[in-house]
């Protein structure tokens, strides 16, 4: 689970709307039935024409026996014109990211999501969207932010 890759299948291909088109297949039964089961997990990314891009991540085993390493999250806020930029970092895969506030309420672009990668997952939080917070700064955004994964739920 620290990012090294197994496979990777690319696709460019065009789908028209309101359709369901196969787009790939892949037998992982080899790994499916070799120790590394509780170790990998699959990544599907899409990027549409206009830029935004969408990902998922599925693993071979119900979570709850998923070997996790302690993703170590990193987090850098940055101030950015009426939002901040939270970017977030980990050092292996790190499923169900949850980012909320200690002693705020926010509506996030996103507050739960997995880092399936080495480049940090930016999440944007406009300042309109924050409530009950007297300083407003990248500072203060970090100092209160609460971020954990699956990993923090149980004892490993």
């Amino acid at each position: 689970l620290m990012f090294s890759g197994l496979d990777q299948i690319e696709a460019e291909l065009e789908i028209e709307p309101l359709t369901a088109v196969k787009i790939m297949q892949r037998d992982y039964e080899e790994i499916f039935n070799s120790n590394l089961k509780n170790t990998v997990f699959c990544e599907m990314a899409i990027t549409y024409p206009n830029g935004n891009k969408i990902t998922e991540a599925e693993t071979f085993v119900p979570y709850k026996h998923i070997k996790l390493p302690n993703p170590e999250i990193e987090v850098q806020v940055a101030e950015v014109k009426d939002a901040y930029e939270i970017a977030l970092k980990s050092q292996s895969f790190a499923p169900f990211v949850e980012l909320d506030f200690t002693q705020a309420d926010a509506i996030f672009e996103d507050n739960y999501f997995c880092i399936t990668g080495a480049e940090p997952v930016k999440i944007r939080l406009e300042k309109s969207d924050i409530w009950n917070i007297d300083e407003l700064n990248a500072e203060k955004i970090k100092s209160i932010l609460s971020v954990r994964s699956l990993r923090d739920t149980y004892e490993a």
